[in-house]
């Protein structure tokens, strides 16, 4: 029987105010649709379902967010797999993190500000809607996660979900998993959804550092890290009572906290029992600006505290059985150059290809066959756009689209931009130039996976040889 990864099957997580679902979110291509227009079981049949769902049967892992995912990099994918079922309706598992409420400001989140600005009553009109969306399918539901994108305790819409939660097969055998801060899981909240302590039940609790300056830096609060300390030591309480069944403690590590993750550990394991401790890797969102992200990521080879990470990460705690590293002690694979450097190389390339454009559309025009060659951009950077104006204003071309898989734009003035590539069969004939410096590799590698059989880089169009040595020697 075919095999699939068991999130890409099994799991439906609700993840916004509209309504939005996704398989999984450590993908790229992950969203199917929204609850406010559509049912559980239409959004997890759909063609965008059944899309990402034949990916993963192929083990066509090239839209998975590696740095995301525990699985691919400690190479134990082997283990999440599951058999195929076509005939199944609903989804198994269901991740509850539609509210967006949190009493915290972390420095790499974007949640918490997604409901600035925002209709409040419409939000609430969303919010009872998705709720009888989901009613229909909790019945039916074995496994309930909640609440990885906001805090569960400031979640009033999900806890009242969980606190009314009758599944058919009863309660004792359902497991849940909860994600909290920890900042408001003390006895008061925690009588809300008690009931959830008759099920298998894991409960993940996320502290930045122990520090109280980092605490409340990485956490943006001013609570006091005492509170989230005696907090972990009611909910070490319920552990030992078997109310909770694993608790794991979690941190994300990143620049500013690296240096005490050897005593952040020991003090997890041994002042507040945790029967795991999970250290996530910093993956940027767009949260802050770019250079400071790219600070963050000390797992980056290119980080000048690299070296110091690697000596501090080398500590015996680390293969302590109750320490997860999901990094799988692998380096950032998005590895880049500082936003600096970046910036002065693509300046650079810039300036040449304005006094060169002639010859940049001469080379690309012998590259394509047919009397009007058919060509896409990759990019929507600076140079990427003087590239499409040029080609525009130029006979015996024709543009095609541009493609960016991160871009939060869909058009660049008349030019439609696709994030994620839907191949077409007569695409494949097309030139496509990469006029990205930062990541090109992995951007080549990316398309020529997705069919396009045509690629070529924007430094492969460049003839002076004194400039590719510059960008070489800023690059590194």
């Amino acid at each position: 029987m075919a095999k699939i990864c068991s999130r890409g099957m099994n799991r439906f997580q609700v993840y916004s105010v509209n309504g939005d679902v996704r398989l999984c979110s450590w993908m790229r291509d992950m969203h199917l649709g929204n609850l406010i227009d559509n049912t559980v079981e239409e959004l997890y049949n759909n063609e965008a379902a059944k899309r990402i769902k034949n990916r993963l049967l192929a083990q066509d892992y090239s839209m998975c967010i590696v740095d995301s995912c525990p699985y691919l990099a400690n190479n134990s994918l082997a283990e999440e797999l599951i058999d195929y079922d076509p005939e199944q309706r609903f989804p198994k598992r269901l991740a509850l993190a539609f509210e967006t409420t949190c009493n915290y400001a972390c420095t790499g989140c974007t949640y918490h500000s997604k409901l600035h600005g925002k209709d409040m009553e419409q939000i609430e009109r969303n919010y009872e809607i998705i709720e009888e969306r989901l009613r229909e399918v909790l019945p039916h539901v074995t496994y309930i996660s909640a609440n990885g994108c906001g805090e569960l305790f400031a979640s009033k819409h999900i806890l009242k979900l969980l606190s009314e939660w009758n599944p058919d097969v009863g309660i004792e055998n359902t497991e849940v998993s909860l994600e909290s801060n920890g900042s408001m899981f003390d006895e008061k909240h925690w009588k809300q959804i008690e009931n959830l302590g008759k099920a298998n039940l894991s409960v993940s609790i996320t502290v930045m550092s122990f520090d109280e300056d980092i605490y409340r830096y990485l956490s943006g609060t001013k609570l006091p890290i005492s509170q989230i300390e005696n907090n972990l030591r009611f909910i070490k309480g319920l552990r030992e009572k078997n109310i909770i069944n694993h608790l794991e403690l979690c941190t994300v590590v990143q620049e500013q906290n690296f240096r005490e993750m050897p005593r952040f550990a020991r003090r997890c394991i041994e002042e507040f029992g945790a029967d795991s401790v999970r250290l996530r890797p910093f993956v940027a969102w767009g949260a802050k600006e770019e250079d400071i992200e790219w600070f963050a990521n000390v797992r980056n080879p290119r980080h000048p505290m690299y070296n110091d990470y690697k000596r501090v990460m080398s500590d015996p705690i680390f293969k302590h059985p109750a320490v997860d590293d999901w990094s799988g002690e692998m380096d950032s694979v998005d590895s880049t150059y500082s936003p600096l450097q970046m910036s002065k190389a693509e300046n650079k390339m810039l300036s040449y290809f304005w006094k060169n454009s002639d010859n940049f559309l001469g080379k690309i025009r012998s590259m394509t066959p047919g009397e009007n060659g058919k060509v896409a951009v990759y990019g929507v950077t600076d140079l990427a756009k003087s590239i499409v104006d040029k080609i525009d204003s130029t006979q015996g071309f024709q543009l095609e689209y541009m493609i960016d898989r991160d871009c939060k734009d869909w058009y660049y003035g008349e030019k439609r931009i696709w994030r994620h590539i839907h191949l077409k069969e007569q695409d494949k004939g097309l030139l496509v130039i990469v006029a990205q410096i930062k990541r090109k590799e992995q951007i080549v590698s990316f398309l020529k996976s997705e069919g396009y059989e045509n690629v070529v880089t924007i430094d492969e169009l460049v003839e002076d040889y004194e400039l590719i040595n510059e960008l070489n020697e800023i690059l590194g």
